[in-house]
């Protein structure tokens, strides 16, 4: 509620020092005074951040094609019923169903298979989603604490970790992110003194969906337990209720005991395995733009003179709207915190059974990053709304310059003497006599759903889990035929050794050095003849075509 232009001020993280005195020049003045209309519009503001959500994500959802880990949830959601769905799900995927069942309904849309670009957003919509939720959720969560155009701005810095690429990946990560942002929300709500039990219901709700999103979320249900547990000891009684709907959604991982399990039998490249060292870099990636952002910051408020007067333009509008303090609880920081944990709890988690980490594991640590890095910006400008709108302007431009900048940088990294350029020509005349191998499961399944049905006829994709394990230490795509049977992929998957027993030449479209491929390097170590046949610019990560001649032994 608003009274003469001074907001009720609810608990949050920080509590700024007291702002000095300072004379405000006009141009810091007229900066504020726009900043402060801007404040007082928080629907325009959601509005805005709204429409700039949907067009970007929209937009490289209705371009972008469907990657391998993307296709597997498309193909398993494209199954006849959701019984044939559910148990697909238990033979070849690691995760709980709710993103699968979402994706389920969301092909089955009318005209959503008109083209394949429609067919890639739709498939992208849960997604998608779950972004806007976390998004419009931040917004509505800090509003109440900084303003609306603090809030505008933290989700934009939000919008620069790597949050913003899962939004677009019909993968679990960024509804699993829109969840917790939900849950917190809710939190805030639930363990208020007289709260209602439709918060407590809500809270069992968003929690099953958050543990059937994916099994990293019970982490982050460890965190709102914890906070819980602090939030009730501080009143002199725990909030037996609530902490019983943050635990029953454990029961899923339960049920799905024997999957996890069989988790631990797939061998994993060394290089995707995570270390204690590696930890910091992972933290440091989580960051994304967040440091340039506060850089970029900084250096505009030094050429225009600006730092000097925060003090003053904090409490230049009027009635002291601009200056609010705030205070946060010893729950909220637990919860904070442990959320901020998760990325380096899921690392140790998955350092004892040797499994493999990829940053989107750890992609709920984005929301602690975004909170206090906005909160810090609030705090060491004393509220001055200016510094909201200069953050906002920065999150705009620091990610188009790296675009700039990728663009105009723009090569191929290609070995030896043939890097700079492309071989000329089209790899699928290349020997169309030949078998066409794809050394990558990655590339084989992305070949199913791109090539022509001609050209399919004479795709492999080989296996041999020896020398996966020898020359990749990696066994995740030797079921590849259990795959291929399940989704009626046309290309083949053949042993090793009887392919090269019927075809004594063939091609191979791989990577030498990429972690989880061994084909190629299993060939040049037991001898065979393998030749680089060119360079091609293909859809997939792999571009090197190679021409192989079993010797006579």
């Amino acid at each position: 509620m608003t009274i003469r232009g001074q907001q009720r001020v609810d608990s949050a993280l920080i509590d700024p020092a007291a702002c000095g005195s300072s004379e405000v020049r006009s141009v810091p003045g007229k900066i504020e005074s726009l900043a402060e209309w801007l404040d007082a519009r928080p629907r325009v503001l959601l509005i805005a951040l709204m429409a700039v959500y949907a067009s970007v994500s929209l937009t490289i959802g209705f371009f972008k094609p469907l990657w391998h880990d993307e296709l597997i949830t498309y193909d398993l959601a494209s199954m006849p019923s959701v019984s044939e769905m559910l148990r697909g799900i238990r033979l070849i995927d690691l995760n709980p169903p709710v993103l699968y069942l979402l994706d389920y309904v969301a092909l089955r849309v009318p005209g959503a298979h008109f083209n394949d670009h429609l067919v890639w957003l739709a498939a992208r919509l849960p997604s998608i989603l779950g972004g806007l939720l976390a998004s419009a959720g931040l917004f509505a969560l800090m509003r109440r604490r900084v303003g609306a155009l603090y809030a505008f701005a933290l989700v934009c810095v939000y919008w620069n970790t790597p949050f913003f690429t899962y939004v677009v990946e019909d993968r679990p990560y960024a509804l699993v992110s829109g969840l917790i942002v939900m849950l917190i929300c809710v939190w805030d709500r639930a363990v208020q003194a007289g709260r209602s039990l439709v918060w407590v219901a809500l809270t069992l709700a968003l929690g099953l969906a958050l543990m059937g999103g994916h099994f990293m979320s019970g982490i982050v249900l460890v965190a709102f337990i914890a906070a819980t547990v602090v939030s009730g000891a501080s009143r002199g009684r725990l909030d037996l209720l609530l902490l019983i709907s943050y635990i029953l959604p454990f029961s899923i991982p339960v049920a799905y005991f024997a999957k996890i399990s069989g988790y631990q039998s797939i061998v994993f490249p060394f290089d995707f395995q995570p270390t204690w060292f590696g930890l910091p870099v992972e933290y440091a990636l989580l960051l994304g733009h967040s440091v340039l952002i506060l850089g970029v910051l900084l250096a505009v408020y030094m050429v225009m003179g600006l730092f000097p007067h925060a003090p003053a333009l904090a409490r230049a509008s009027e009635s002291g709207a601009s200056s609010r303090a705030l205070t946060t609880t010893r729950a909220e920081l637990v919860l904070l915190v442990g959320i901020l944990l998760q990325p380096a709890m899921v690392v140790v988690a998955i350092m004892q059974i040797h499994g493999a980490f990829f940053l989107r594991y750890g992609l709920p640590g984005c929301i602690p990053i975004a909170i206090l890095t906005t909160v810090f910006i609030y705090s060491l400008f004393h509220g001055a709304k200016y510094a909201a709108l200069i953050t906002v302007l920065a999150a705009a431009m620091v990610p188009l310059f790296f675009l700039g900048h990728a663009v105009a940088d723009w090569r191929v990294d290609m070995p030896g003497s043939h890097a700079g350029r492309f071989e000329a020509g089209d790899y699928h005349t290349i020997e169309p006599d030949l078998p066409f191998v794809a050394a990558s499961g990655l590339t084989y399944v992305e070949m199913n759903h791109r090539e022509p049905a001609d050209f399919l006829d004479r795709v492999y994709y080989l296996t041999d889990t020896e020398a996966a394990i020898r020359y990749a230490h990696a066994t995740l795509f030797e079921h590849e035929d259990t795959v291929r049977q399940m989704f009626h992929y046309p290309a083949r998957v053949e042993a090793l050794q009887a392919f090269a027993a019927k075809h004594p030449r063939f091609l191979v479209l791989g990577t030498e050095n990429y972690p989880e491929d061994w084909l190629l390097r299993k060939l040049m170590a037991d001898g065979e003849d393998v030749r680089l046949v060119g360079i091609f610019k293909t859809t997939y990560k792999d571009k090197h075509l190679y021409q192989v001649t079993i010797r006579q032994k």
